[in-house]
């Protein structure tokens, strides 16, 4: 069953049928679901696809001819082929005059590897001989740098004859309990934190079995199918994957700034951020500044989960896991789960109050929302507040969010108090919202000080 994408799908039909030509850009990170997406969306249409590969010119012409040809006569045929892309595109052009269809090149980067000159040539074709017709041609692929860089910037060829551009993105959580419906919300925002919400991945998911069983069988076997994914990505996308690990594993190890991860890497703080830079472009890593404060304090985070899990638990243990030694591994990560899944679930906090203000459950919308630290100017501690958020109408919301298995009590209730002294907002609205409950001497507390109390349980709307 394909799940979510709705609005892609709907955006993607709406264009097949304006009559013009349609020039729609697929791109995301790999493992997304950008292939499923295109193969539902033309599941009913006459599409000519083509996917690009790594390899030379030869290669990929071979594969346009033998795609061209499928599509003409109903059949497969070796060893036809193209000399130039300018012939493939010709025999293209001559079915397009004749009928309706969509031009699929996934994998597009991989084609304009081996044949530089294709996003130029495309851009004749488009220009001269497509741009009057009822056709599609989509444009599909991983390299997220590539497409924004070479399709979709101004300096490129093609730029201003694409007329949408499509980023997939991960599953949100909500699309993860669809997808995962028989298991349990607070073990789906497990699994939602060790996939990152990549469809690929929560197919590997077994709602038959607990989700320490899904981790040692994903993760902690000697031939788990997710035992070296990172490593095999980063080979893909990188051409130093060792210089990409060792910053990935400072920051994991609790680096944060650029002087601390460049030095725990033993690197120059310059190649550092470059490097930074390019886990960034990746979507692998985050630069987050505070809210409502200077850009000094900015940190950076590995914002993947699945690599955040990875490199927080599994990457120093490969050894052990290959010799079938994983115990004290699977240990360690029962232990430290809920520290883990916190700020996941701080994120799905966020979103809540975001949905709600959304559907004008606030008195005013929030425009900014995110997190809070540095030093308290009382304590002369540094200090942290999980949420903080600011609307159109200058009202504050601050909240603290809590993972734990036991009940949260007063003190946490009286913390957030303390720290939202810090903004001098004439109105402030504090939100507590735990994985369990709160103690009686808690709820009473919160009343007499008008502390909004959410479980986990509330925010899924769990009888």
């Amino acid at each position: 069953m394909f799940i979510g994408r709705k609005r892609e799908l709907s955006s993607l039909n709406q264009q097949y049928e304006t009559g013009n030509f349609e020039f729609p850009v697929i791109y995301g990170r790999r493992r997304v679901g950008k292939t499923e997406l295109i193969q539902e969306f033309i599941k009913d249409k006459r599409a000519l696809y083509i996917q690009g590969v790594i390899g030379r010119e030869k290669q990929n012409l071979e594969n346009i001819a033998t795609a061209v040809y499928d599509f003409v006569n109903d059949e497969i045929l070796d060893g036809v082929y193209y000399e130039t892309i300018e012939q493939a595109l010709n025999a293209i052009t001559k079915i397009m005059e004749k009928e309706k269809i969509i031009l699929v090149i996934d994998e597009y980067p991989y084609l304009a590897e081996s044949i530089p000159s294709v996003s130029s040539v495309l851009q004749l074709y488009i220009d001269q001989k497509w741009r009057h017709l009822n056709t599609m041609l989509i444009l599909c692929g991983s390299s997220m740098s590539f497409i924004e860089k070479q399709i979709l910037s101004y300096a490129s060829p093609l730029y201003g004859r694409w007329t949408k551009s499509y980023k997939v993105l991960e599953f949100t959580f909500s699309e993860t309990c669809v997808f995962l419906n028989t298991v349990s919300k607070k073990d789906a925002l497990g699994y939602y934190a060790i996939t990152n919400g990549i469809p690929f991945y929560l197919r590997m998911i077994d709602q038959n079995i607990s989700l320490n069983e899904n981790i040692h069988r994903l993760f902690l076997e000697n031939n788990a199918r997710l035992l070296e994914e990172p490593i095999n990505l980063l080979n893909m996308e990188v051409r130093d994957p060792a210089s990409y690990m060792a910053i990935l594993t400072a920051i994991a190890q609790g680096a944060s700034k650029n002087n601390e991860i460049a030095t725990k890497a033993n690197f120059s703080p310059q190649l550092a951020t470059s490097i930074l830079d390019n886990l960034i472009e990746l979507g692998i890593v985050e630069k987050k500044a505070p809210i409502l404060s200077n850009t000094r304090k900015t940190i950076y985070i590995i914002k993947d989960d699945l690599y955040r899990f990875w490199f927080t638990f599994i990457a120093k243990n490969v050894n052990f896991i290959r010799s079938s030694r994983s115990k004290s591994v699977e240990k360690v990560i029962m232990e430290r789960l809920n520290k883990f899944l916190a700020p996941v679930f701080e994120q799905i906090c966020r979103e809540w109050l975001l949905d709600v203000s959304e559907a004008d459950g606030f008195d005013s919308y929030i425009n900014e929302i995110g997190a809070w630290w540095g030093g308290n100017p009382k304590t002369k501690q540094q200090e942290e507040i999980d949420i903080i958020a600011t609307t159109i109408s200058d009202e504050l919301f601050l909240g603290e969010c809590k993972w734990w298995e036991k009940s949260v009590s007063v003190d946490v209730l009286q913390t957030l108090i303390d720290r939202s002294e810090m903004f001098a907002h004439e109105k402030k609205i504090l939100y507590v919202f735990v994985k369990e409950s709160f103690t009686e001497d808690a709820i009473l507390f919160a009343k007499e000080n008008n502390i909004n109390l959410i479980t986990f349980k509330e925010m899924m709307r769990i009888e």
